[in-house]
């Protein structure tokens, strides 16, 4: 386990999947999720080649038949070490005789964090590094413990976008798989959704058309939690459903999930990002933790609550 200190925060992040474990401040709060077996036991898995589910678990490429878990390998591969200082740490992940008999392409994965402040910057980096082109999906999946205080609930908190928006909502079918169908989601005065269990009931929200970074806070405590994610169209909020868990995972994604129906064909899945060789695609997101936006989202008093 790799340990970052820097500014107000402290960070631990593994080798394996280079995913965050542990993101405290410096008054001993615990901001990320720690993990449970009985609920989920991951933390801030990077999902790669692919997020989401695939039907069957399985898709074509050039007449063979692949097969991906569930959001990709990545997360259960050990990264490489390439810098590190303090605050700051750069893995890699490269393709290898393992990755090529499920995603049959030469990459690079290069994953960045750097605590600055109150603040954690992720950077991920995706290099083709084949002869051809190269589709891939790529996702950040972050779960914060919520409540943040004891004597708290989930039901206590609200999401704020950080600036009035339309989200288009992107409905799963029974089978977490993407039904096709999108509908409009309503947020309070154009930015806020107060959260509730219920809301996870078919799994998760996912979005697009929102704001680019959105606030975790409650009327009742100073934590705060943003998230900003600049280079992702889509937005997924979690919690494990029907189970009262004390986490939300608030997901930056840079594409979706398969649709349902028949085995994918791995170049017509709609959302995947298409590389030529030699071309890079990054995709930033950060967490701020604390009393930053605060004065956004209103104060101790209540107000700004929906």
């Amino acid at each position: 386990m790799i340990e970052l200190v820097g500014g107000a925060l402290r960070a631990l992040v593994s080798e394996t999947g280079a995913e965050l474990c542990a993101l405290d401040g410096a008054d001993g709060t615990e901001y990320l999720w720690r993990g449970d077996p009985a609920l989920w036991a991951r933390h801030a898995p990077v999902l790669f080649p692919h997020v989401g589910r695939l039907p069957g678990g399985r898709y074509t490429w050039r007449g063979e038949t692949y097969s991906l878990p569930l959001h990709g390998f990545a997360g259960e591969r050990v990264f490489a070490v390439e810098a590190r200082t303090p605050a700051s740490v750069a893995l890699t992940l490269r393709d290898d005789a393992a990755t090529r008999a499920q995603y049959p392409f030469a990459f690079l994965l290069r994953v960045e964090y750097a605590l600055a402040g109150d603040m954690l910057r992720a950077c991920f980096t995706v290099e083709n590094q084949g002869d051809g082109p190269m589709p891939f999906g790529l996702g950040a999946h972050p779960g914060f413990r919520v409540p943040l205080r004891e004597g708290l609930a989930l039901d206590d908190y609200a999401l704020r976008f950080g600036a009035p928006c339309r989200p288009l909502q992107h409905l799963l079918g029974d089978d977490c798989l993407m039904s096709g169908e999108t509908a409009p989601f309503s947020l309070r005065e154009g930015v806020t959704l107060r959260l509730s269990s219920d809301l996870f009931d078919r799994d998760a929200l996912v979005l697009s058309e929102m704001a680019r970074s959105v606030t975790l806070f409650t009327a009742y405590d100073w934590r705060t939690v943003e998230v900003t994610f600049p280079d992702a169209p889509y937005l997924a909020l979690w919690q494990a459903p029907h189970a009262g868990a004390p986490f939300l995972c608030i997901e930056p994604w840079l594409s979706l999930p398969a649709p349902g129906g028949a085995e994918a064909e791995w170049s017509a899945l709609p959302t995947l990002v298409q590389l030529s060789p030699g071309e890079r695609r990054r995709f930033r997101w950060s967490v701020a933790v604390g009393r930053r936006a605060r004065r956004r989202c209103g104060g101790i008093d209540g107000a700004g609550m929906p």
